[in-house]
């Protein structure tokens, strides 16, 4: 079966978790801005993003069967003019910290997780690793390494 996603906004309290599923039109996630919106899934989300990227939304994932469990994030990104695709040769990394799960004792923050573009648009996958799970996220990091750069290192 597909994954239930829950749309999360950025800097945002929330309290317990709350079921269904809430959209937001906020412009975007610029470097040093926080994104707007609603957080579906409860707990405090601050989404942050480096200067070669706006992230326009992004979701947690949870597996139908297994909603307590957060298995990674999928995320609409777009180049900084905030149309068009990250640059070619791009690598669109996430970071996430969270509690809980797999890895919440042992990995509250996660390594850099390389995302997977979907098709050929804006938008990306990014996932926690084959097994892993987070109960619940407190942060989200994405990062755009552009092509011959280095990897971010902390």
């Amino acid at each position: 079966m597909g994954n239930l996603t829950r749309i999360i906004g950025g800097v945002i309290a929330a309290g317990a978790v709350a079921a269904g599923a809430s959209a937001f039109t906020a412009p975007g996630v610029e470097a040093d801005s926080s994104l707007a919106g609603g957080v579906t899934g409860g707990g405090s989300i601050s989404v942050t993003v480096n200067g070669l990227a706006i992230v326009k939304s992004a979701r947690v994932v949870q597996p139908l069967l297994s909603p307590n469990e957060i298995t990674g994030v999928s995320a609409e990104i777009t180049a900084p003019n905030g149309s068009s695709t990250v640059a070619a040769g791009s690598t669109v990394l996430a970071r996430v910290t969270g509690t809980g799960g797999t890895e919440g004792a042992s990995k509250p923050v996660s390594d850099w997780i390389t995302c997977t573009q979907i098709l050929t648009g804006t938008n990306y996958s990014c996932v926690v690793g084959a097994n892993k799970y987070y109960n619940a996220l407190s942060k989200i990091e994405i990062a755009v390494v552009a092509a011959n750069s280095q990897m971010p290192t902390s």
